[in-house]
Parts: C-alpha cells; sequence; structure tokens
C-alpha cells in the first residue's frame, strides 16, 4: 500500500512541476518599457515648432534614448507669445525582475522654477514666475459707426449736425482701444505619466491660471475664467467673450458721454427743439453706437479661445498620452485678429505600452543534403508550454495545467486517504 501511495504522491508533484515547468519560460520573457516627453509645441500660420520628443525605451538589455532632456525655448520668426524661462521634458525607463516600469513628465515655468526628477513620475516643475501667454491681437480701431446709426431716434431737424459733431468723437474713442492681447497667465504647466505591465496613468497640473482680454484704456483687463489647478481629464474650457463685448461697449459709452457731456462740449453749441435737452440726445446716441457695435462684435461672443486642459487618450492598452495644455485660437477671431493665428501645446507625455519581449529563435543548424534531393525545412523549435505565448500563457491554457495540476493532486490526496483506511 505504501507503495501506492508513493507512486500517486510522485504523480502530483510531478503535474505540479510540468505546469511550473510551462510557465517558466514566459515568467521569464523580458519586458518592453517606452516612454517619451515634449515641453512645447508652437504653431503660428501655419508655421511650427517645438522642443523636440525626449524618448527612452528599454528592450530588457538597458535604457537607450533619444533627443534632448534639456530643451531650450523653440525659436520661430515673428513670434512673440510666450515669456517663459524654464522648460522641461524628461523619461526614464527600466525592467527588473521582469517587469517593464515606465515614467515621463514635461511642462513649462516662469523664472526661478527649479527641476524634480523625473523619477517620482508626478511632476517636473517647483515654482517660478507666473508666465504670460499672448494668443493674438484684436484690433478694434476697426471698428466703425455710420452716421445713420449715430442719428436713428434722434429729431430729423438736429440730426445731420448731431451726426457732425458725434461722428469725430466716436472714431477717435474706437482708435483709442487700440489693440486688445489675447492671453493667458501660468504659474508652472506640467503632465506626468507611468506605466507598468498592468496598466497606465497621468495627470496634469495648471497653477495659478486664468484667460483674459487685456484692452487699452479705458477698457483695461476684463478676466474670461479661472482655470483649475488640477483639472479632470479632457477639461474643455469654454472663454465666453460676451464679457468684452459688454466691456468694449462699455468704455465707448463712457468715453462718448465724458468727450460730449456739459454745455462745452459738441452737443452743447446746437440749437435743440423745445423739450430736448443734451443729456436727452446724449443717451440716445450712446444707446445708437452701442448697438451699432453689438453686430460687429458678435464673433468675440463665440470661442475664439478654445482651451483644453488635462488632454488624455489611450492609443493602446496599458498605454497613456497626456497633454496639460492644448490652446487653439479659432477662424471665428479672424474679423478681429489681424495678427497671426496661434495653436500652442504644453506639456505633453506618453508611457507604454509595456510589453513582453520575443526571444529570438536559434540559429538554423546547416542541412546538407545530396545533389537532386529536395530541400526540406528542417523544424529548429517546437512551441510548447505557456512561454511560446508573446504576451504570456493564454487563459485557455492556464485552464489546462490548473486542471492537470488539479487532477494529479486530488488523486494523490484520495491514495493517501486509501492508505489511512487500510
Amino acid at each position: 500500500m505504501s507503495h501506492r501511495l508513493f507512486v500517486r504522491t510522485g504523480c502530483a508533484l510531478a503535474a505540479v512541476s510540468l505546469a511550473v515547468l510551462a510557465t517558466g519560460p514566459a515568467f521569464a520573457a523580458d519586458h518592453l518599457a517606452r516612454a517619451s516627453a515634449t515641453a512645447l509645441q508652437l504653431g503660428i500660420a501655419g508655421q511650427g515648432t517645438d522642443t523636440g520628443t525626449y524618448t527612452a525605451v528599454d528592450d530588457g538589455h538597458g535604457e537607450t534614448t533619444s533627443g534632448n532632456n534639456s530643451p531650450a525655448l523653440p525659436v520661430l520668426a515673428g513670434q512673440h507669445m510666450t515669456n517663459l524661462g524654464t522648460l522641461a521634458q524628461d523619461a526614464a525607463t527600466r525592467v527588473s525582475g521582469g517587469q517593464g516600469h515606465s515614467v515621463a513628465c514635461s511642462g513649462v515655468a516662469g523664472e526661478g522654477a527649479t527641476l524634480a526628477q523625473v523619477g517620482d513620475g508626478t511632476s517636473c516643475l517647483h515654482g517660478g514666475q507666473t508666465i504670460t501667454l499672448d494668443a493674438a491681437t484684436a484690433d478694434f480701431s476697426h471698428l466703425h459707426v455710420l452716421p445713420a446709426d449715430i442719428t436713428r431716434g434722434v429729431d430729423t431737424t438736429i440730426a445731420a449736425a448731431v451726426a457732425g459733431a458725434v461722428a469725430p468723437v466716436v472714431d477717435q474713442v474706437l482708435a483709442g482701444l487700440g489693440d486688445a492681447t489675447l492671453g493667458i497667465d501660468l504659474g508652472a504647466v506640467q503632465s506626468a505619466c507611468s506605466a507598468d505591465p498592468t496598466g497606465a496613468e497621468g495627470a496634469a497640473t495648471v497653477a495659478d491660471a486664468s484667460a483674459y482680454v487685456q484692452g487699452a484704456a479705458p477698457m483695461g483687463r476684463v478676466d474670461l475664467v479661472s482655470l483649475p489647478v488640477h483639472p479632470a481629464p479632457n477639461t474643455h474650457v469654454l472663454t465666453d467673450l460676451s464679457a468684452v463685448v459688454t466691456a468694449v461697449q462699455g468704455a465707448v459709452a463712457s468715453q462718448l458721454g465724458t468727450m460730449l457731456g456739459g454745455p462745452s462740449g459738441p452737443l452743447g453749441a446746437l440749437t435743440l427743439p423745445a423739450g430736448t435737452t443734451v443729456a436727452t440726445v446724449l443717451d440716445q446716441v450712446k444707446a445708437n453706437v452701442t448697438n451699432a457695435l453689438g453686430p460687429q462684435l458678435a464673433p468675440l461672443e463665440q470661442n475664439v479661445l478654445d482651451i483644453v486642459l488635462n488632454k488624455q487618450s489611450r492609443p493602446a492598452p496599458h498605454e497613456i498620452e497626456v497633454t496639460a495644455l492644448d490652446l487653439r485660437l479659432l477662424p471665428a477671431a479672424q474679423q478681429f485678429v489681424h495678427a497671426d493665428l496661434a495653436s500652442l501645446v504644453i506639456g505633453q507625455v506618453t508611457c507604454g505600452p509595456n510589453a513582453r519581449a520575443v526571444a529570438a529563435p536559434p540559429a538554423s543548424p546547416a542541412v546538407h543534403t545530396h545533389p537532386g534531393t529536395p530541400s526540406a525545412a528542417v523544424p529548429t523549435a517546437v512551441e510548447s508550454g505557456a512561454g511560446s505565448f508573446e504576451d504570456g500563457p493564454s487563459p485557455l491554457a492556464l485552464a489546462a495545467l490548473g486542471g492537470l495540476v488539479a487532477v494529479g493532486v486530488g488523486a494523490g490526496a484520495w491514495g493517501f486517504r486509501r492508505s489511512l483506511r487500510s
């Protein structure tokens, strides 16, 4: 009876050994690890430049890199878009214990920012002064108000006199608004990612950020939106520029009141019908002017600045691409933006995919044949076991191996119980 127990127990152990041996090559396979980082991409009027891409790859036999992880501000003729002080882009990979890991980070910050190691997979930059991004210029001096618009609703007996007095003032006010800058203030803007064989993750941070329009007096600065510090993935920021329309119209009305009001103003010299005062005419003129500007400013009420924060995509399993800030100046602004349209991408990183490396097959031995004998392909290797799968054992193979182990162990246990009873 002890002989039978020995045989059955040996069968169970053999089954376990076969399972371990079958999966051994898969566990020992190398992993690929990939990561890349680009700090800045800038496009103006169809011309583009960037800081280049820094890439790290590890195929299980050591890391290789390409590109520059100490980038300089790209040069683009005629660009006055940024006053960036510090740029960062770095990536790193490693393979240890049969597991591949990759990290990357990139971004920009103002003067005084300090660089951090990429190894923590969370950030590249700390601190720094505020960055100003000048996306484009809106030239409000091209706005026009016709005499017919000015005198609408005014008594016909004074219409000609009002138009002659007001038209030069309106032109002066609109020209005085000058060029308005569409811009963004930013602290440190950066993204980071990490990946291993089980998955990939990433995030972006945008410190001390806001979008605004800065115009000449009397319009001044108009804040459009405050950007979140830790934006959720694919946060689309809608910059509603109706506030700019209101600011322009308010500035024009205020200046008209200052320049036309009072007895000493241009309207004070007019002979007005009984019951009509300079204040009444001025109120009507201001309403007419601001109403006439409304249709011309309508494109600004559309989304001139299109901003996406923490833009994320997953091109493949266990791979992620993260962009901290993606800014586009839309065609709706072309009526007012007489400078070049622009695009800006800050902090773009990719991590993964991390996959198993495929071992090279052994060299085929020389085959000697007699003259006239057709040569036959001689197999040099036969795929077997879990290690024959490029990405590890399939679920079916694992199930079969598990069943083999279960049968072997069960047979051993059953034999052991039989031996005790006997």
